[in-house]
């Protein structure tokens, strides 16, 4: 019984977690990071503001975790559900999974990268915690098949940089011209599209 009573308040303490995060995740979209408070998180979420700190010790930590479940996590799971696929249905469930990301949560992370631009420790931290760790995982994707021989023998680091970067600029600009970049209609095309181009640099 006591066994079960501890599982049962470890899953309430997760899904507390998790009502946190999408909350964060609504008011960093609506207010922006330096204009939103723990306290209204924890209003929001039907929380105290004390419980936030048992799960994030800082704002900066919640919007941290926030990002490494979109960003990093994501990815590895897309990883784990396409072991074994052929490389282009790899590649293109990665590019697909970034620009459903940025098409779905585009508000939140326009208000990320806007912070970044004047507040450099932020910069710092989700490098460190979200961006570096994410460009490892496809950096030893691509190594991996480059000792497999199917890849060539380029830098695997500038081409996960290069295709971040794509990804990133063409949810830009779909924002400034939707009319011309946006992205919700034809989702699929653009991944396959990048998918096409990725492959014809690294493919031997």
């Amino acid at each position: 019984m006591a066994y079960k009573s501890q599982e049962k308040h470890r899953r309430s303490i997760s899904d507390k977690g998790q009502t946190i995060l999408e909350v964060a995740a609504r008011l960093f979209a609506e207010r922006g990071f330096e204009r939103t408070t723990t306290k209204m998180i924890a209003t929001e979420a039907g929380v105290a503001e004390g419980t936030i700190f048992i799960y994030f010790p800082t704002k900066r930590d919640v919007l941290m975790a926030l990002m490494e479940k979109l960003i990093l996590q994501s990815l590895k799971h897309t990883l784990e559900e396409t072991e074994g696929m052929s490389d282009r249905d790899v590649i293109h469930a990665i590019i697909l999974g970034r620009l459903r990301l940025w098409s779905e949560h585009s508000g939140v992370l326009k208000a990320i990268i806007a912070q970044m631009f004047f507040d450099n420790s932020l910069a710092e931290l989700f490098l460190t915690r979200v961006t570096g760790p994410a460009i490892e995982v496809m950096n030893s994707f691509i190594t991996k098949r480059q000792h497999e021989g199917a890849f060539r023998e380029i830098d695997a680091s500038f081409a996960v940089r290069a295709t971040i970067g794509q990804v990133i600029g063409l949810g830009i600009m779909s924002s400034i011209a939707p009319g011309t970049f946006g992205m919700e209609k034809s989702i699929e095309d653009y991944a396959s599209r990048m998918t096409d181009m990725f492959l014809g640099g690294v493919w031997r």
